[in-house]
């Protein structure tokens, strides 16, 4: 029978695990609910790590600060005070410092310049963008009642540092600096793997950990995890290696890896040194059928320039007709068929210069060429023409133009370049245009 405090059956929000929760009545009428395990959930059968067991007490506002507090003086007492008179404080104190000891006194952009290098100018222009004031579009963003809106959303990189508390703080602190908290469409956010980590840890799936956060090398927990499985401590194996010296490790002492996996790469010379030792037909890259499905192993997809097909284009954009094609076979759609693409695109880095080679010319076209050549700065560029139509091109030395080269190659039926050639001399002096080199 249910408890007469259950309010509410549910799972966890902390992490992908999805243990069942209970949400039961809390002692007294607004208290928070309090959080118990859901004992028939078969995944965790009523079990709740501490995460989940606590999570309901961040509902607390007991415990919360519902508005800003300000002291005063140095020896006040804290008070709650309104968003408007807090920024006004702020504000304020910031300018005074400022003017009785100089900029310096308190960091500002001119500090954050000399830290990581973006201009002064670039910084303030960010700040008015993010505030809403600014001539970037910033001011543009507005919520249904007329405010400006931001909102930063960030994935790993900010916290996935040594100091990434302190940077995830720094981005608050700008939300609240900006007046974008507490507000819809504002504030900070953070898409992080964190939930799914947990969860793999909690099954066991680190290669020196037992289910529940275990040292696989703890003796008593070897003996609890063997008694739930009914195996023997003995049977379980030692501390394993880390993904990445597992992965240099096939071929070598790892002669067998289980794995359910599509493989992708773009913009690489692909290396086929681990996939032929895993006995996969190779060639260039790995051979695929018109699926991406590997022709040694019907389990293992291969898409991008890891891949290799009869008349199959390779490069950034075949990588995306791989991935459409490769993911109707998995899901056991009909098969599609390979879109046409014509464009086909290489980035190499070879000592002393960079060569890019983009396009195909077809066969029976009447193709003339417009070359450049610069002995001094050794660069070379050539760009391909079916009358007036751009169709292929290299570049080996400065390979600025591919981005705006690959437009042109990648839509023919676009109006021709009044001057093909300018093409050629189009970002030149920069890298690849955005493509990346290998």
């Amino acid at each position: 029978m249910d408890s007469p405090s259950l309010l509410s059956r549910t799972h966890c929000p902390c992490c992908a695990l999805q243990c069942g929760m209970e949400l039961h009545a809390g002692d007294g009428g607004d208290a928070v609910p309090r959080a118990a395990g859901w004992e028939a959930f078969q995944v965790n059968k009523g079990a709740l790590c501490q995460k989940g067991a606590t999570s309901t007490e961040l509902l607390n506002p007991a415990v919360r600060l519902t508005s800003p507090l300000l002291r005063r003086t140095r020896d006040a007492e804290l008070e709650p005070v309104s968003w408007d008179e807090t920024l006004d404080a702020v504000a304020g104190r910031l300018a005074s410092i400022a003017a009785d000891r100089g900029p310096a006194a308190v960091g500002g952009p001119e500090r954050v310049e000399a830290v990581c290098g973006v201009p002064v100018g670039d910084l303030r222009e960010a700040a008015r963008m993010f505030a809403g004031s600014g001539s970037g579009g910033g001011s543009s963003t507005r919520s249904s009642t007329g405010r400006s809106t931001g909102m930063v959303l960030t994935a790993r990189g900010t916290e996935q540092q040594a100091d990434g508390a302190d940077a995830v703080n720094a981005w608050i602190n700008l939300a609240l600096a900006a007046g974008k908290a507490g507000r819809p469409y504002c504030g900070y956010g953070a898409i992080t793997g964190q939930g799914n980590g947990q969860g793999g840890r909690e099954h066991g799936q680190k290669a020196d950990q037992l289910p529940g956060y275990r040292k696989i090398t703890d003796p008593a927990a070897r003996e609890h995890v063997a008694a739930v499985w009914g195996i023997s401590p003995d049977a379980l194996p030692g501390p394993g290696r880390p993904a990445v010296e597992l992965l240099a490790s096939c071929g070598t002492d790892i002669r067998a890896l289980l794995v359910a996996l599509v493989i992708l790469a773009c913009g690489v010379r692909p290396r086929v040194a681990l996939a032929r030792s895993a006995g996969l037909p190779v060639d260039r890259g790995i051979l695929v059928d018109t699926s991406g499905r590997s022709l040694g192993d019907e389990r293992i997809f291969a898409i991008g320039d890891c891949a290799e097909a009869v008349d199959r284009p390779a490069g950034a954009l075949a990588a995306l007709d791989d991935a459409r094609r490769a993911a109707a076979s998995i899901l056991g759609s009909p098969p599609l068929p390979a879109a046409a693409a014509p464009l086909r695109l290489r980035t190499y880095g070879v000592p002393g210069a960079d060569v890019a080679v983009l396009g195909r010319p077809r066969a029976e076209a009447a193709i003339q060429f417009i070359q450049f050549t610069d002995q001094r700065r050794r660069t070379r560029k050539v760009l391909a023409l079916d009358g007036d139509v751009p169709v292929a091109a290299a570049l080996v030395g400065d390979v600025g133009a591919a981005a705006a080269l690959a437009q042109a190659i990648a839509r023919p039926s676009a109006p021709a370049p009044r001057v093909p050639a300018a093409l050629l001399t189009s970002g030149a002096g920069r890298g690849a245009g955005g493509f990346g080199s290998a």
